[in-house]
């Protein structure tokens, strides 16, 4: 994180290149950059601290880049003062003849228009107020983000298949990838953890009803949704759920039987699709 995002004022005077200097003109460090991590801010702070009680810091609320370090800084107790970036564009259009906007420029400019400038610091919300914003704010992007791939899975052969709608074919080709990694069905079915479960003791073998629940949980999650829905909605799941049903299976031993029977559907038409696309015969 560049020295532009916050900036030393009050006691502390700038010179024109950008290094800080208390008010007896000592220096205290030049431009300083540092990452936005903790080691950054551990940084920062080795070389500020000494002079904490001299010290007012300078922000612009520019994106969310600053949160991390404003909630370091207020927990180290340090005087913030937190700018709209409207009024530092307008400090400085009335300040810099040359137009000139460098990360050095921006501290010195941040430092002068607090020192000098009458200025109205950004109204911030309390902790719990802003992870609410941002979640929201995140949501919104990736509900965003979902209406996209939503939009590419509609063209994907696997929505033909009963249960599987734009959304679960969204999750299921993001999860699969290239299909070619999976020679067969089968080693779907295991990629998704939707196959039963093996026990050996010597040279006894057992496989049980439970599954194995290795692989992509997302996977498994996006075609159970799919199996559940297939099992009361499609002529032949319904039946195959029903023969399972009616040898004393439960339910969900049932849908699962459902959603093996779909992966090796969906492996299928993939193959088939990547086949005809290649000029081959399957």
């Amino acid at each position: 994180m560049p020295l532009s995002d916050k900036q030393f004022t009050n006691k502390l005077d700038v010179d024109p290149i950008g290094i800080p200097r208390i008010c007896n003109k000592k220096v205290i460090f030049k431009a300083y950059s540092f990452s936005n991590t903790s080691d950054g801010a551990a940084g920062l702070m080795e070389k500020i601290q000494p002079f904490q009680s001299e010290l007012e810091i300078g922000m612009e609320a520019t994106g969310h880049y600053w949160l991390s370090l404003y909630s370091f800084l207020a927990e180290q107790r340090f005087v913030i003062h937190v700018i709209n970036p409207i009024q530092t564009d307008g400090w400085r259009k009335g300040t810099e003849i040359r137009k000139r906007k460098t990360d050095i420029i921006d501290s010195v400019l941040i430092a002068y228009f607090i020192r000098y400038g009458e200025f109205l610091e950004t109204s911030l919300a309390d902790e719990d107020t802003m992870s609410l914003r941002n979640l929201t704010r995140f949501r919104n992007y990736l509900v965003s983000s979902i209406g996209d791939l939503k939009r590419k899975a509609i063209n994907s052969p696997i929505t033909t298949i009963p249960g599987i709608g734009d959304a679960i074919a969204a999750t299921i080709l993001g999860e699969i990838g290239d299909i070619n990694r999976f020679s067969s069905g089968a080693k779907l079915v295991a990629y998704a953890g939707i196959d039963a479960e093996i026990s050996q003791s010597g040279e006894y073998e057992a496989t049980s009803n439970k599954m194995s629940k290795r692989g992509s949980p997302f996977l498994r999650k996006a075609l159970f949704q799919a199996a559940f829905i297939a099992s009361y909605n499609d002529p032949i799941f319904t039946t195959y759920y029903q023969q399972k049903r009616a040898v004393g299976k439960h339910h969900k031993v049932a849908v699962g039987a459902v959603a093996r029977k779909l992966c090796h559907t969906i492996h299928a038409v993939l193959k088939k699709i990547l086949h005809m696309k290649s000029g081959s015969s399957i």
